[in-house]
């Protein structure tokens, strides 16, 4: 490669062409000889006639000029000339390429993955190995460099993804300043621009092994600290490392709203403007109660990273709780009231109504808390026990009413009440006193099945009156808490999907000092976090094993924890999110938590400046732009009026308008315009309605269609050697603008990014489908999909675009489908991944007692309209122009699994092409018995 400032050649020695331009000049200047003079007599007869045509005796000077020009263009076009190329490589050693892939690598992704993937290109131009290193990953015991070939590394990028936590500089530097490093060594790191704790000393230890190149995006990531509550206001701050700019974000709160469809929705939309230096900005969340109890997860817009999202628990959620009495509530005598002590306990964390029981139900609370209420009377009855067994939870509290509402002459016979949780005795019973023997008890130690396991109750609490539980098989089962001698507390039974609690003491303080105390609180706290069906909304004890249940990832997707995760003690949930400990939520026992990687309101910081020796690059700033096909645009342009000057010189000026026609002709083929996208269309649809086209669908994503045409390319190639079938060139399809009635089979590769076809294009698709089209989607996500189950993250994404399609009933596909038999013998469908279901429309009982299960003949032909699965098998059947595969496959045999995947292919589109003569072929032995019979 030559440089010459910005611009670059790749084949340089082509430039020797330039050389013969003088000898071209020269050839095309020199003419024939003179013609020789003889004297004709009959030459006298054309005397004064004049020949119209003239040919010169010399071509113009300006005509060999526009000659040499075209020739020119056309050798350094074939030179592969290149504007802004990338610079290279430094030393002649090995290259270092070392990647941070933390969160905040996430927005730019691609960018980076391109960055790394160009520095490759330039080290296999300089056959240099590389030694790839993703800071994100933990350490190897046995570190070393890792020197490969620069194009083994390629497949290993493709699938990276970054992690949901920091990068491990710190531990990297260490490993990385014990190295002795050979000759000639370049270091590039791609860094996300932000300090990790490291200080830069990893950038300290890759200068002092050779030569540094630094890579960093314009702006840093952006973050979002987890929701918090601040005087009854849910406050999220949004954060960015310092900068003397201002700017604005959107700040989306998501959640599912009561009342709504399954799944999760914007909840609301806010916006945070950041002043110029300001380094946190708080936005408080402002919805409805209702609302603001269901908010799941915030997340700043348009910032895809897991440092962009924050998930919620039951620490930010205000319970809706409803009190009730049974004595007159005299605020003139606060500390005797049976709600006194109920309010100041529950008013910072709830918000709270109170009446009688009717009232309150009406107010749909998430709790009721009924302070000595002994006989409840039926309209109350009827009212209370459908709302607990709906979900609610009540608790109850003991007094001398209670004391009094069971009938001791009763007791044999009488059924439980649901409304209480353990049968109790008449009357009650007093401890201590000047009269009694016996001394107040105490509160035991909480066990781990209680929901208070945690809590420490303080010596000072004692009990001297309560109501007792009467002795049962299931009274320990049923117990919360309890007084030192063994008599509970606290008891609780679950009603249906709710819950009844019993506090076998008062509200107020007349039989204990457990109001007083501050594990009162603590204790409501417990109950009413309970109320929304989740754990607590406290921290756990730091020996509570939590084990991960859902995962965010390093563009903060949330998705169901892969469960191969071991549980952490909760202690380790208050330090920086890692390998050990990704973020996500986290349940254990009696605590649900969100674990988030900004739990406080601390913004990131700028890393140091880079060390003096190294060079500095922002992603993406110079790209490389190849010039070739606009120097080859450029000569056919000139060439076509090389042409038109030509027939000018000679004469023939009536001819003109052929030459005309032979230019647009040609500027046709250089440079294309949209207005020819017309034409373009019928020509597309001239050339699929007379050979066989497979097609895909255009998703917008420049990679994911790249590889899609590839796969069908590959798929096509293979089915033209193997069978009758001979495809042409696969095509791809705009849903809102292409005719699809041309294609016998649509790939539609699933992305994220995808917009949701309108409902012109779901009507189109409708159509397609119901007269004989047939639509392979593919989440391509087998390898992330949970264990035991076929769906991956990508799953949510293609429900949302088949949202507006008339899909049939679908069901996997059977042993013995005419699918596994139109051309192979198959039973798996592997792609570049293996495993996943493959589903299809649901078998149909044939009339007339054909067997269950057959797909008999439809407007379709018997073939399935639709056919899903996640296996990626584009990727796997990808190939290049040269002739060479695209993406790896599969983790051991990949070229059996490779051949699997085409065959699969092969089968595919022959029972799309094919329809029920397979079917029949297949089930040849049941149709000639029923022939027969």
């Amino acid at each position: 490669m030559i440089t010459l400032g910005a611009l670059a050649f790749l084949n340089p020695w082509l430039l020797a062409a330039l050389a013969a331009l003088p000898a071209l000049w020269l050839l095309l200047r020199a003419t024939p000889p003179s013609p020789a003079r003889l004297a004709f007599p009959g030459v006298r007869l054309l005397l004064g006639l004049e020949d119209p045509e003239k040919t010169p005796d010399r071509t113009p000077w300006w005509l060999l000029l526009l000659r040499m020009v075209i020739a020119a263009a056309v050798i350094l076009a074939f030179a592969d000339p290149v504007l802004n190329p990338r610079e290279r490589l430094a030393g002649a050693g090995p290259v270092i390429l070392a990647l941070d892939g933390g969160w905040a690598s996430a927005p730019d992704w691609e960018a980076r993955r391109e960055a790394a993937l160009a520095a490759l290109t330039r080290a296999e131009r300089a056959e240099r190995p590389v030694s790839l290193h993703v800071l994100s990953a933990p350490v190897p015991p046995d570190f070393r460099l890792n020197l490969r070939p620069a194009g083994e590394w390629r497949g290993v990028l493709e699938e990276l993804s970054p992690a949901p936590w920091a990068p491990l500089r710190a531990a990297y530097a260490e490993a990385f300043a014990g190295l002795t490093p050979p000759a000639g060594v370049e270091a590039i790191h791609i860094t996300d621009g932000l300090d990790h704790g490291d200080a830069g000393a990893f950038e300290q230890a890759l200068a002092s092994l050779g030569a540094l190149r630094i890579v960093h995006a314009a702006a840093p990531a952006l973050a979002l600290s987890a929701p918090r509550l601040v005087d009854g206001r849910l406050i999220v701050t949004a954060l960015r490392a310092a900068t003397d700019a201002g700017g604005a974000v959107r700040v989306g709160v998501f959640g599912r709203a009561p009342g709504a469809e399954p799944g999760e929705r914007r909840l609301a939309s806010l916006e945070a403007a950041f002043d110029e230096g300001e380094a946190a900005h708080d936005v408080e969340i402002d919805l409805p109660l209702e609302l603001r109890n269901q908010i799941t997860r915030v997340a700043l817009i348009g910032e895809e990273s897991a440092g962009a999202v924050a998930l919620t628990d039951e620490s930010v959620r205000r319970r809706r709780v409803g009190l009730a009495t049974g004595d007159a509530d005299d605020d003139g005598l606060r500390l005797v009231s049976s709600l006194h002590y109920l309010r100041t306990a529950l008013e910072t964390n709830a918000s709270l109504i109170e009446g009688d029981v009717g009232t309150l139900i009406e107010g749909n609370p998430d709790a009721i808390f009924l302070a000595d209420i002994g006989r409840l009377a039926p309209a109350e009855r009827a009212a209370l026990e459908p709302w607990v067994e709906a979900g609610g939870l009540l608790v109850r509290f003991a007094g001398p009413r209670l004391a009094r509402g069971t009938d001791p002459a009763a007791d044999a016979m009488a059924p439980d009440d649901p409304l209480l949780p353990v049968r109790l005795r008449n009357g009650g019973r007093a401890i201590g006193g000047t009269m009694a023997w016996s001394a107040p008890q105490k509160v035991r130690d909480f066990t781990r099945e209680s929901p208070f396991h945690g809590l420490v109750a303080p010596k000072e609490v004692t009990v001297s009156r309560q109501i007792l539980a009467r002795l049962g098989p299931d009274l320990a089962a049923k117990t919360w808490a309890t007084l030192e001698d063994g008599t509970p507390l606290v008891t609780a039974a679950p009603f249906g999907a709710g819950r009844v609690v019993l506090f076998h003491v008062t509200a107020n303080a007349e039989w204990s000092s457990l109001p007083l105390s501050g594990l009162f609180v603590d204790m409501l706290r417990r109950l009413i976090a309970l109320s929304g069906g989740g754990g607590a909304g406290e921290a756990p004890p730091a020996d509570t094993p939590m084990r991960q249940v859902a995962a965010l990832d390093g563009f903060g997707h949330v998705a169901a924890s892969a469960g191969d995760l071991a549980p952490v003690p909760a202690g380790r949930l208050g330090a920086p999110a890692g390998p050990d400990a990704p973020p996500g939520i986290y349940a254990g026992e009696t605590a649900r938590v969100a674990y988030n990687l900004f739990p406080e309101p601390t913004p990131p910081t700028l890393a140091p400046p880079a060390p003096g020796s190294a060079a500095l690059e922002i992603l993406g700033e110079r790209g490389e732009r190849p010039l070739a096909r606009w120097l080859l645009g450029a000569a056919i342009l000139l060439f076509a009026l090389d042409l038109l000057a030509a027939l000018w010189l000679s004469g023939r000026r009536p001819r003109l308008t052929r030459a005309l026609a032979a230019a647009a002709v040609l500027a046709v083929f250089a440079a294309p315009t949209p207005g020819d996208a017309d034409e373009r269309g019928a020509a597309r649809a001239l050339a699929a309605a007379n050979q066989t086209v497979l097609a895909w669908v255009v998703t917008g994503d420049a990679r994911l269609d790249r590889m899609s045409e590839a796969g069908l390319r590959g798929l096509s190639r293979v089915l033209a050697a193997r069978t009758a079938v001979e495809p042409a060139e696969p095509m791809g399809v705009d849903l809102e603008r292409d005719e699809l009635v041309f294609f016998p089979l649509l790939y539609w590769p699933i992305g994220e990014a995808q917009a949701t076809p309108s409902d012109e294009a779901a009507k189109r698709l409708n159509a397609y489908m119901r007269h004989g089209g047939m639509i392979v989607f593919d989440t391509r996500d087998a390898h992330l999909a949970r264990a035991g189950s076929a769906a991956g993250p990508n799953s949510a994404a293609l429900r949302r675009l088949v949202g507006a399609l008339d899909l049939p009933p679908l069901a996997p596909v059977s042993e013995d489908h005419v699918l596994t038999r139109t051309f192979y013998l198959l039973d798996r469908f592997p792609g570049r991944w293996a495993g996943g279901a493959v589903w299809l429309e649901a078998p149909r009982d044939a009339p007339g007692g054909e067997a269950p299960g057959r797909l008999i003949s439809d407007p379709n032909d018997g073939v399935s309209p639709l056919v899903i699965g996640s296996a990626d098998w584009a990727a796997a059947w990808a190939i290049g122009e040269d002739g060479d595969f695209l993406a790896p496959v599969g983790s051991g045999d990949g070229f059996r699994q490779r051949e699997t995947a085409f065959r699969f292919g092969v089968n595919l589109v022959m029972y799309a092409l094919t329809g029920n003569y397979k079917s029949d072929q297949v089930h040849v032995p049941a149709l000639l018995e029923r022939l027969g019979n």
